[in-house]
């Protein structure tokens, strides 16, 4: 029970952290913020060990970037890591602008939550470097999830 209720959290706080950047925003400029959203949602048998991987990316029309994920083990899972890069498409490739690193060694759940302004006329997408590991620190299961584009 304790954990479903921690995961319905997660979902509302990753669901609301853009609502709750716009409205900053908007305290700083009168005018409507509009944004673009992408999203990611992968939950079930594709892993062994990983529950569920929820990611978002919007970007305001103030160049903000939010980016947030939920990561939730399988029932076999105590630690869960990611490493989440923001990356911008240009001269044909995409190149890593901004790193976030996050451990959770307690219960199998992972949230994070950041923003960082980006420049106008590129293409933003982040990469989620994913790592469960069991109550002794053996890993369980990896993988790499990929928020889709965003035009900016």
């Amino acid at each position: 029970m304790k954990k479903v209720i921690l995961i319905l959290m997660m979902f509302i706080l990753v669901t609301t952290m853009p609502v709750m950047a716009s409205t900053n925003e908007r305290e700083v400029e009168s005018n409507v913020v509009e944004k673009t959203v992408s999203t990611i949602h992968i939950s079930g048998a594709k892993y062994s060990n990983i529950f569920s991987i929820d990611g978002r990316l919007s970007i305001s029309s103030f160049g903000k970037a939010s980016v947030g994920a939920t990561i939730d083990g399988g029932k076999d899972v105590e630690k869960v890591s990611v490493i989440a890069e923001l990356q911008q498409y240009k001269n044909g490739e995409w190149v890593e602008i901004k790193t976030w690193e996050r451990y959770n060694p307690y219960d199998g759940i992972l949230i994070l939550g950041e923003s960082y302004y980006v420049a106008k006329g590129y293409e933003y997408r982040v990469v989620l470097d994913i790592e469960v590991f069991d109550k002794d620190g053996k890993s369980l299961d990896s993988t790499t999830a990929i928020i889709p584009k965003q035009h900016y």
